[in-house]
Formats: C-alpha cells, structure tokens, sequence
C-alpha cells in the first residue's frame, strides 16, 4: 500500500536508500527507527541541500545527536501531539501506538498545512555542529 499517494514509494524491502532521490519534486521519508535513521537524516540533509523539498516523520528525541543535527539544518518542525498510531488494532480495539513522541521535520518547505497534528516551530538553519 502507498499511503502518501506519493509517484514512487519504496517500501523497507526496496531499501530506499538504495535507490537514487534525484528524480522527485519532493520527498517524504518515514526511516526505520533506531540506529538506522542516521544515514536517513545524512541523505534528507544532502538532497535538502539541492533545494529539494523534504519531509521527514522522525522519533523526538530532542537529546540525541541525530535529532539534533537533523533539527539544526531543518527550515521548519510539527512536534506531534500524542503518539503516533499505526491503524493496527490491539485485542482490547485500541490502535498500537509508538512508545514515544514523532517529530515531522523539513526543509525547503512551509508545514503549516500539518500545523493541525500538534506543535508548529519555524527554525532558522544552520550549520549542524
């Protein structure tokens, strides 16, 4: 399934950093979680760098250095209220929800049209350290 409605959709078995970004007008990225996100936050970053808008759905967890440098070279972040749920239904019919909260952060691009999910901050970038 494609929720984003997006052109092209990589899935966690196409491994989409294995694929070129070049050729979209914007990009949405939802990275695994964990280690992982590093080079996800890497590649936003560079391909942001060309002017491309991204956007991308990630932990907030303010206190780490891949939040941080994501957050540094970002134009623009939603914290989101609440957790995020997934549409999957636990036994008691209550969706399952991630064990913290999410962040939408992006750049080259105006979020106030996801203002509505929680906490819109307009950053001034800079230079990650």
């Amino acid at each position: 399934e494609n929720p984003t409605g997006a052109a092209r959709f990589f899935t966690i078995e196409d491994d989409g950093l294995a694929h070129p970004w070049g050729f979209a007008d914007s990009i949405y990225i939802n990275p695994p979680y964990g280690e992982a996100r590093g080079v996800w936050v890497d590649r936003a970053i560079g391909i942001a760098a060309s002017g491309t808008p991204v956007v991308m759905l990630i932990p907030a967890h303010t206190d780490t250095r891949i939040f941080q440098k994501a957050l540094t070279t970002a134009s623009a972040m939603v914290l989101i209220k609440g957790r995020v749920k997934f549409g999957v239904l636990r036994d008691n019919g209550r969706q399952q929800a991630a064990s913290h909260g999410s962040a939408l952060l992006g750049w080259n691009v105006d979020l106030r049209e996801c203002a509505h999910l929680g906490h819109l901050v307009s950053l001034t970038p800079h230079s990650a350290e």
